[in-house]
């Protein structure tokens, strides 16, 4: 009748992909036909969300601070609310649940939202491991991820192409190559070489390098055509080091040697 209403219902069948319906209503009045059409699209979606972590210096030299960022991504449909971050470090050693900035947030779907803290001075590792808690259309979504600041240990180890002991007639000479690798947790720039008695001619190298000029962790460079001279007779200890700094600034060098008997004229 005039002024009334009728509903009129379906139920579609499970649903796996978005599905078009686009409804037209057809009716007869008094003055002819009447019809209407409104665009309607059943969307199939949910809420998702997922939390990655950055931080500005990890692994760290002691004493530093770090500002660690935690980005939460709304992968789903629906608005996420009351958006929050809590982690595992203790109050009052920066970082804490308390100090994460914002608070709470409301994330709209395909949206992003960073929340931020700084720690305190850091001289040990410090185990982070935040939770994300959202609210969403279809209920409370929880997410953990492991994270944890590492205090940086610079660290390098050598080997040369020749045993501890070498033995040469006099005068002689000795061609080193070695092999460096960083077996710390943190990459080393600005390798060096230097040895006594020095190389003469200087050394080839470093060959191995992936074109960022850093010895990244587990990397391993080489060098060759180091050639030394001996006259001395008898036991000739010659030491071999590799300095550099990490990325930090702190400072790594390692020493071997090899021991070049000469004999006598």
């Amino acid at each position: 009748p005039a002024g009334g209403s009728q509903d009129f219902t379906c139920t579609t069948n499970p649903l796996t992909a978005n599905l078009q319906i686009d409804p037209t209503m057809n009716a007869v009045g008094q003055f002819g036909p009447l019809t209407e059409t409104q665009n309607l699209t059943v969307q199939v979606g949910g809420d998702g969300l997922t939390l990655s972590v950055d931080a500005t210096e990890n692994p760290f030299a002691s004493g530093d601070t770090s500002d660690v960022t935690f980005t939460v991504d709304n992968t789903g449909s629906t608005t996420l609310t009351n958006v929050s971050i809590t982690t595992l470090v203790p109050a009052g050693q920066g970082c804490s649940t308390a100090d994460i900035v914002p608070l709470s947030a409301t994330i709209p779907a395909g949206g992003s939202q960073d929340f931020t803290c700084t720690t305190n001075p850091l001289t040990a590792n410090l185990q982070i491991d935040p939770t994300v808690t959202a609210d969403g259309l279809f209920g409370q979504i929880i997410q953990t991820e492991l994270f944890e600041l590492q205090l940086a240990v610079p660290s390098i180890s050598i080997i040369t192409n020749f045993s501890p002991t070498t033995i040469l007639p006099n005068p002689g000479s000795v061609m080193f190559d070695f092999a460096v690798t960083n077996d710390g947790n943190i990459p080393i720039i600005n390798l060096d070489l230097s040895s006594t008695p020095e190389c003469e001619t200087g050394v080839a190298g470093p060959f191995g390098d992936d074109g960022n000029n850093q010895l990244d962790i587990g990397e391993t460079w080489t060098y060759d055509e180091c050639t030394i001279s001996f006259t001395t007779p008898g036991t000739n200890t010659t030491p071999f080091t590799f300095s550099g700094i990490d990325t930090v600034g702190q400072p790594v060098s390692q020493t071997d040697s090899v021991d070049v008997v000469v004999e006598d004229p």
